[in-house]
């Protein structure tokens, strides 16, 4: 275990990377996030992780409970462990994570970002630490509560969660953590805060998505902000090029979003990072950065690209090449290729 520290001072923000190699999206939002004054924790798993943030301004825990963790849910799941290192898996052992650092730091409460969520200048710490004893986290669509933003109150609301997530595992082997933290504001409404993620505007809503959360998750005024849980991110900054080929996909909804980004347009106004549509603005507090492009995590490059983005969607759907992704897949081929036929001349040999 790391050596134990109190923490006193301001709510902490905290990260969680379970594996080796460090996503180069995590290592640009760690020195981006060293300008909000606040403490940052990383949680990771990874030993010469740990090390390489010795004297830093970003504190580490060392946990070391993945490889236990990840064997109980692989006797419970049908979902391919071997996808992306265990990505399924490790998605879910963040929260347990989460837990062990509360218990083990004495940490009263924490800010959790997921390693791909850019946060604006103005984002309501305060807003979130006045839910005093609930758990806050975003909705994205029936069935999926992201953990892209989450505010946990107090060791006792992690425990809850966790327990929750203990039970989903066992109960449903198709279990993800974005069900589960659906499944877990279903069932536990009182204890749940959902944060706002529909501006006050109907045309920023799905009609057809009558959802008893919806009006939960819509602003009330025109002076409330809005968390992106994955659309905002995902239609202005594109998906996941690794998912498309190399591809990044721009300008395309994603189905059965409670969000709808027909006609929207982001902008900058000052510092604060706006959404507008039909006339109508709103302040968004932090993006999803689901294709990992790190340019958003510089400010100066980020006002540019949310320029250029917003002149692009008058275009509709695309899809750019992203060369490094694509240059890796091909590299990963060749190599699989490569060992196939060395595996096949030594079984050649043989015979």
């Amino acid at each position: 275990m790391s050596e134990r520290t109190e923490i006193k001072d301001e709510v902490p923000i905290v990260l969680v990377h379970l594996g080796s190699r460090l996503p180069n999206v995590l290592k640009a939002n760690l020195k981006y996030l060293k300008g909000f004054g606040r403490p940052i924790y990383l949680i990771t798993d990874n030993k010469s992780i740990e090390k390489r943030f010795t004297n830093t301004e970003v504190r580490t825990y060392y946990y070391e409970q993945t490889l236990r963790e990840f064997t109980s849910i692989e006797l419970n799941t049908t979902h391919n462990l071997r996808f992306r290192d265990g990505f399924w898996a490790k998605a879910i052992i963040r929260l347990i994570a989460l837990e062990s650092f509360m218990k083990y730091s004495n940490c009263k409460s924490l800010i959790h970002l997921e390693s791909d969520i850019w946060i604006s200048q103005h984002f309501p710490f305060e807003l979130l630490q006045s839910q005093n004893e609930k758990i806050s986290f975003p909705l994205e669509s029936v069935g999926h509560g992201i953990p892209s933003v989450i505010y946990v109150p107090n060791v006792k609301s992690i425990e809850n969660l966790v327990n929750f997530v203990r039970e989903s595992i066992y109960e449903d082997s198709s279990a993800t953590d974005m069900s589960i933290l659906y499944n877990y504001a279903v069932k536990f409404r009182q204890e749940v805060n959902l944060l706002k993620t529909i501006p006050m505007m109907g045309d920023f809503s799905r009609s057809e998505h009558a959802n008893e959360f919806v009006s939960q998750i819509t602003c009330k005024s025109e002076s409330e902000g809005i968390f992106d849980a994955l659309s905002i991110g995902m239609y202005f900054m594109g998906e996941d090029p690794r998912n498309n080929k190399g591809r990044r996909q721009l300008f395309i909804e994603k189905s059965g979003s409670f969000l709808n980004l027909e006609n929207s347009f982001l902008s900058f106004k000052g510092d604060r990072l706006l959404i507008s549509k039909r006339g109508f603005e709103a302040e968004v507090y932090s993006i999803h950065v689901h294709s990992k492009d790190t340019r958003v995590f510089k400010l100066a490059i980020f006002r540019r690209l949310v320029r250029l983005r917003s002149y692009q969607s008058r275009k509709g759907p695309q899809r750019q090449i992203t060369y490094h992704v694509a240059t890796r897949s091909l590299t990963s081929l060749k190599l699989s290729i490569l060992r196939n036929l060395r595996k096949l001349f030594l079984l050649v040999q043989k015979t």
